[in-house]
């Protein structure tokens, strides 16, 4: 059985919808996990670089995005990937 980490790879790789990874945020220990674990595994080689998959790093933000700067700078980016998403799947 494959390891949870190649799993969640292959749905993403499989899925042909746009994707917002995560909101990433720069203090937060399991964001820098994340990093690791896709830098590290074969199975995520190259998917996180695919033009559908959007990832967003907030530099000053926790895990929680406590700060109400880092708040609303995710709320904006969540906002516009949905904008642009629903826009694409029109065509």
């Amino acid at each position: 059985m494959p390891l949870p980490r190649a799993k969640t790879a292959e749905g993403l790789r499989r899925f042909r919808g746009p994707v917002l990874v995560l909101l990433m945020s720069g203090r937060d220990l399991i964001a820098r996990e994340f990093d690791e674990v896709t830098k590290s595994h074969e199975a995520w080689k190259g998917l996180l670089t695919h033009p559908r998959i959007r990832r967003k790093d907030i530099a000053d933000a926790d895990h929680t995005f406590s700060k109400p700067e880092a708040k609303a700078e995710a709320q904006g980016t969540l906002l516009d990937w949905l904008a642009n998403g629903a826009a694409t799947a029109q065509r």
